[in-house]
């Protein structure tokens, strides 16, 4: 029993002076600014729009549509450069036309296209 009260002292008394240490404070306060950082990086990732958003908001349509138009909006989607040229080339004129997209689906993912464009550069 004596034992197990000097060794629990002991190991208290390291801990403690560990403790006051400056050394073990920088060691504490690097730790807990990385660990803000990561989840500063991840919560201000999920808030920022992205050209993804596009197909995440046509995802619950895009399982009746045929394969080649899935592919051609993951394609356009694959960066915001691709969606930015995509909506240049395809969206500002005043009669839309696509080869792979419908007249209906043009003008939906168009519209939807402006809006994260529009947000992305307000970002």
């Amino acid at each position: 029993m004596l034992k197990k009260l000097l060794f629990w002292t002991v190991v208290l008394a390291t801990v403690f002076y560990i403790w006051q240490q400056p050394e073990f404070h920088s060691y504490k306060q690097r730790i807990i600014n990385e660990i803000m950082g990561i989840a500063t990086e991840t919560t201000s990732q999920s808030k920022k729009p992205a050209a993804r958003d596009l197909v995440n908001h046509f995802s619950h349509k895009m399982k009746d549509w045929p394969s080649e138009e899935q592919y051609h909006l993951k394609f356009i989607t694959r960066s915001t450069d691709a969606l930015v040229h995509f909506e240049n080339k395809y969206c500002r004129e005043r009669i839309l036309y696509h080869p792979v997209f419908p007249d209906d689906k043009l003008i939906e993912i168009c519209s939807e296209a402006k809006k994260i464009i529009k947000l992305l550069i307000l970002n």
